[in-house]
């Protein structure tokens, strides 16, 4: 399924598990490759983690994280590649280099459809329930499954790709075409005080 996510070959980081029973403290910045004296914020709930943000080229968000009221995104470009199930969001990469070979392939696609137009269609569908009636709903589970034979699909603009925006808590799920992000981060989670001052990963220096 070309740039899709494969469950069977993806090995994705374990996600740390907070079990403070008080509210921690993280470094939060924006847009910043400083490691050394960065505003500190208290988190807002005792289950926060610790959060790096890392694009290709280096800029980095840092902050508090909570898995179930951040929105989460992943990025595809081909056919139906948006089908990763809302159990398997947020999706960590399993290292760095697997991180630098997604995004080297998204580059490719991108400027593959620029250069020779190619239709492409991505999964459409919309869940925002933690209702069990709702969800029991066979096209909001298909939805939220990501069923590629059940799940309607929407043809993409040339200048946007396959995406899927979660979040945990509210039992939403988004599927469709995107025209940013046009690749996806590298998370750094970390469950102490201030963890998340860690170098910049730039894929220009790897």
């Amino acid at each position: 399924m070309g740039q899709g996510f494969d469950r069977r070959e993806t090995r994705a980081r374990s996600i740390p598990t907070s079990t403070a029973a008080e509210k921690r403290g993280c470094v939060e910045a924006t847009f910043s490759d400083r490691q050394r004296g960065l505003p500190t914020v208290q988190c807002p709930n005792a289950d926060d983690l610790c959060y790096s943000q890392h694009t290709p080229f280096g800029v980095v968000n840092r902050g508090c994280y909570n898995m179930n009221s951040n929105v989460n995104v992943f990025v595809c470009s081909c056919n139906l590649c948006n089908y990763i199930s809302f159990t398997e969001m947020p999706y960590i990469f399993s290292n760095h280099q697997e991180w630098a070979k997604n995004v080297e392939e998204l580059s490719r696609m991108i400027h593959f459809r620029k250069s020779i137009y190619k239709r492409m269609s991505c999964l459409s569908c919309y869940v925002n329930t933690t209702n069990t009636e709702q969800i029991d709903n066979d096209d909001n589970a298909y939805c939220l499954d990501g069923n590629v034979i059940k799940v309607p699909s929407t043809e993409c603009p040339q200048d946007e790709i396959c995406g899927v925006k979660s979040r945990r808590g509210t039992g939403y799920i988004w599927r469709g075409c995107l025209k940013t992000p046009l690749y996806n981060y590298w998370y750094a989670l970390c469950d102490s005080d201030d963890c998340n001052n860690d170098q910049i990963v730039s894929l220009l220096n790897m």
